[in-house]
């Protein structure tokens, strides 16, 4: 409820699924689930009902709208979408996977989509088996117009190297943690090129404390013992801090110019209350089981 009055309220059933909404003017939204939790149908303030039929796993194969128009879908063994047929027939997405090269098994590796214009995108990767290097990584993505981004790995499977279609290069260089310590853009503009570098500097404890930008400027961020961020200064030196009560929680937010958002909690740790940098409050209220079910505007 806000402070005009008007409100949401919300019935939930012992598995804390919404059953129904009804908001201010009254209007309802009802929903029903199946044993598992999948919502199988929706019926709107105006009484017009939208089903759904699902699988074991969750996935939709069918959804029926309130004219009875019935949109399909092909799932395969992976939970991967193979096509989308329309209430009208016509196929809207037809999605193809990459087979192993040695075993010919089927993987969840999307190779190409074609929408129903006939529009095909592209998504090259490399599936060879155990035994050869960067399994599963993205080689390109093609769009439907031809135009290509290639990338390259390291053993690790990092992106070391990316090229567009205009022939722009991004290359970089990570630690042994897999961590980016360096990020350079090289590319040709008005018959120039140029590159420009971002370099990464972590602490002992892998955390991000400094980043140098293209430009020079340098951005720093500090930590408290348990890993916490408690400042961040931009490129001008001007620094956000950051507060958390004993609990973990980050309960408020100070930035350069000394204005202030804070965030309270009750004792199941649920927000209460939000406090803008202009002292303006939102506050929330929760039921039994700890949902949320009103809240509170500023004027």
């Amino acid at each position: 409820k806000n402070r005009r009055g008007f409100e949401t309220v919300y019935v939930f059933d012992d598995n804390g699924w919404v059953l129904s909404e009804t908001n201010a003017l009254g209007e309802q939204t009802v929903r029903t689930y199946d044993g598992y939790g999948n919502e199988v149908s929706v019926t709107d303030p105006l009484g017009r009902t939208t089903q759904r039929v699902v699988d074991a796993r969750g996935n939709v194969l069918e959804e029926i709208d309130p004219l009875g128009g019935v949109t399909r879908r092909v799932w395969g063994s992976f939970n991967e979408l193979h096509s989308e047929t329309d209430a009208l027939g016509r196929v809207v997405t037809r999605n193809r996977y990459a087979r192993n090269l040695l075993t010919g098994t089927p993987t969840g590796y999307l190779v190409s989509t074609e929408d129903a214009l006939g529009q095909v995108t592209q998504t090259p990767v490399d599936i060879c088996g155990s035994t050869c290097p960067n399994t599963g990584n993205l080689k390109a993505i093609i769009d439907p117009l031809g135009n290509r981004t290639g990338f390259s790995y390291d053993r690790r499977g990092n992106v070391v190297g990316e090229v567009d279609a205009l022939g722009n290069i991004t290359t970089r260089t990570f630690d042994l943690m897999g961590r980016v310590l360096t990020e350079t853009r090289s590319r040709t503009v008005d018959g120039q090129s140029e590159s420009l570098t971002t370099t990464n500097v972590y602490d002992g404890k892998g955390q991000l404390i400094q980043t140098t930008h293209p430009d020079g400027s340098i951005t720093r961020t500090e930590y408290d013992a348990i890993g916490q961020m408690i400042a961040q200064s931009d490129a001008l030196g001007r620094t956000t801090r950051f507060e958390y009560d004993a609990t973990g929680r980050q309960i408020g937010i100070v930035h350069p110019d000394g204005s202030r958002e804070r965030t309270e909690y009750d004792a199941e740790g649920n927000v209460i209350a939000q406090i803008d940098r202009g002292g303006r409050v939102t506050r929330m209220a929760y039921d039994a089981a700890n949902r949320l079910i009103e809240t509170i505007l500023p004027d």
